[in-house]
């Protein structure tokens, strides 16, 4: 256990820091008087840190675009492109979604959604099947 400190002891502890803490305060406000006497009489102390130069304008590296992310990827001759639907994915489960790309728009379709002028009858593991007997199945050319 700590011995509890007594106000005697309590006192120099408390001069002690007093003058530690006034100590570099009091040779600071006695040295300022000399340090601007000699910026009067023109005398300037070399700077130990060199600032680095900044240039002018700074040239940046040019970047090879190679495609355009907000374009769609839909090539000239694909299905897609004619405003075909093509399935992208499908989730399935208790409630089966698709991602179905029609002209270059990508959505989600479910059971009861209209897709190509038909109805979205059935989601499965291949694809989608329509009401009129069409089956959409799954793209093989991922993007």
């Amino acid at each position: 256990m700590i011995k509890p400190l007594y106000a005697r002891e309590r006192r120099a502890l408390g001069q002690i820091s007093a003058t530690l803490c006034t100590g570099p305060l009091l040779l600071g406000v006695l040295l300022i008087p000399k340090s601007i006497q000699a910026e009067a009489e023109g005398f300037h102390a070399p700077s130990r840190i060199a600032t680095p130069r900044v240039p002018d304008r700074l040239a940046y590296p040019t970047l090879d675009v190679r495609r355009d992310p907000f374009l769609s990827e839909i090539a000239a001759g694909s299905p897609a492109a004619a405003g075909a639907a093509v399935v992208r994915a499908v989730v399935l489960g208790a409630s089966p979604h698709a991602l179905v790309d029609e002209g270059g728009a990508a959505r989600v379709v479910q059971i009861g959604s209209t897709l190509a002028g038909a109805t979205v009858a059935d989601i499965n593991a291949t694809g989608v099947v329509l009401d009129d007997g069409r089956r959409l199945p799954i793209a093989a050319d991922q993007p």
